[in-house]
């Protein structure tokens, strides 16, 4: 049996998958708890910021990352429904976890203009139902107090962000007002906060914001980091979990341009976040709209990279589940008042990938090898196809190619017939030295799960 070990590889984990379902309705996400999600093996769900939020026009998908105030009152439903869904959730046995968007708050409003946000709030030039001026930072960069030069760190964590707002999270009062809206949550059964824009907040503001909540949640970081920039995702190491960029963008080249056979080696030189620490995506909400990133709209090759990553060891994979959209700005489906169409009544809308009979089987598989949290076996083809093995416990092969394949590949599984968890009907026979002799189609994969 050949074992690959390097830093990726190093940890078991008591977690298996978090899935995010991207602007869902309360409503809707606590059915899928009940129908899908539990049944099915998932540990969480991240939610889209459910905080009283902007409304733009065209009503874009961004509006729910600019915070009028901390009501609990968003497009996705009000504060009733919010609870409701974490209960059932957790009846499920599926934690919640909450996008809290606590960097900023909205687009500046120019000329005195006062705006309403979707609870009804008002609110004007750095004036908001929680804060007041002295609440934000205010610098000169660039004539409107926006970041343009992300080499420097002092303007990339103390300005506008996209134009929005910058919260002076240094501050006793900004920051206690961000601990009360987390707590809040807490005290309804939120297990866990991704940390929207985490890069623009330095490490020791974070640090000050935590150290105020009720009990440690499960806390995981979006610090933007491809090596370039003065701000390292490790630096926030101490706060909690990273979200892994590099990770998502190297999957996203070996499948999206070819670069399969390669990949295993790319993920093992140039990953400095350990395993433990790590939430690995293929993409998410803001990523998918790249024309230079993987997403759903490349099938077969956004299918596999999902498939490859439920079964390599590495992280605490997420799953993105959103909706069908045609620009970037585009927000999710919506009826003629602008109320969020839900996916139960208009499947069609959303793309409803994680309900994909492989990718359940995916979640699984990631379940049940859980224990043997190690590469086996690591093979690679001439066209890029890609085969490994968790030990005893279960082995992949992937066909990236647009070409079939046949090959005799070895195992550490113990011989005997396996069901194939990606291709319904179909067995795989490990023979005496356990080896597989596997013929894939072209872009077809293969997973076997031991009994």
């Amino acid at each position: 049996m050949m074992m690959i070990s390097f830093k990726c590889l190093s940890q078991t984990y008591s977690r298996t998958v978090q899935l995010h379902l991207f602007e869902w309705p309360w409503e809707d996400i606590a059915k899928e708890c009940e129908q899908y999600l539990g049944p099915n093996g998932f540990a969480a769900v991240q939610v889209s910021p459910p905080q009283d939020h902007a409304i733009l026009p065209g009503r874009p998908w961004y509006e729910r990352y600019q915070p009028v105030s901390y009501q609990l009152i968003s497009r996705s439903g009000d504060k009733k429904s919010f609870i409701n869904m974490v209960q059932r959730c957790k009846q499920a046995g599926v934690d919640i976890y909450v996008d809290a968007v606590i960097n900023h708050m909205t687009w500046i409003p120019q000329n005195s203009a006062i705006l309403n946000s979707i609870g009804g709030n008002q609110y004007t030039y750095y004036q908001y139902p929680n804060y007041r001026y002295n609440d934000f930072h205010h610098f000169n960069f660039n004539g409107d107090g926006s970041i343009a030069n992300y080499n420097d760190r002092f303007e990339v964590q103390n300005g506008n962000l996209a134009l929005c707002a910058d919260l002076n999270t240094a501050s006793p009062y900004v920051q206690n007002t961000i601990a009360n809206y987390l707590n809040e949550l807490l005290s309804m059964g939120v297990t866990g906060f991704r940390i929207d824009a985490a890069k623009h907040i330095p490490k020791q503001d974070l640090q000050q914001i935590f150290s105020r909540l009720a009990h440690p949640p499960y806390i995981y970081q979006e610090v933007i980091d491809y090596g370039d920039g003065p701000i390292r995702a490790n630096e926030y190491l101490p706060n909690g979990d990273v979200l892994n960029f590099k990770y998502s963008k190297i999957i996203s080249n070996a499948f999206l341009y070819h670069q399969t056979a390669t990949l295993i080696d790319n993920l093992k030189n140039t990953m400095d976040i350990p395993s433990d620490k790590a939430v690995v995506f293929v993409d998410n909400h803001d990523l998918e709209r790249s024309e230079q990133h993987i997403n759903y709209k490349n099938a077969k090759a956004y299918y596999l990279a999902n498939v490859f990553m439920l079964a390599f060891p590495c992280g605490y994979p997420q799953v993105l589940s959103g909706y069908h959209f045609n620009n970037y700005h585009e927000g999710p489906p919506t009826d003629n008042q602008g109320y969020t169409l839900s996916p139960y009544q208009r499947p069609e809308r959303w793309v409803l990938f994680h309900r994909k009979v492989e990718i359940l089987n995916m979640v699984q598989f990631r379940n049940r090898t859980n224990s043997y949290f190690a590469l086996t076996n690591p093979w690679s083809g001439a066209d890029g196809q890609i085969s490994f093995g968790r030990g005893p416990l279960g082995h992949v092969v992937i066909n990236p190619s647009n070409k079939g394949f046949r090959a005799n590949i070895q195992t550490s599984m113990r011989p005997g017939i396996y069901n194939d968890l990606l291709r319904q009907g179909k067995v795989v026979v490990i023979d005496p030295l356990g080896k597989i002799n596997i013929s894939l189609e072209p872009f077809e994969a293969m997973a076997i799960l031991t009994k």
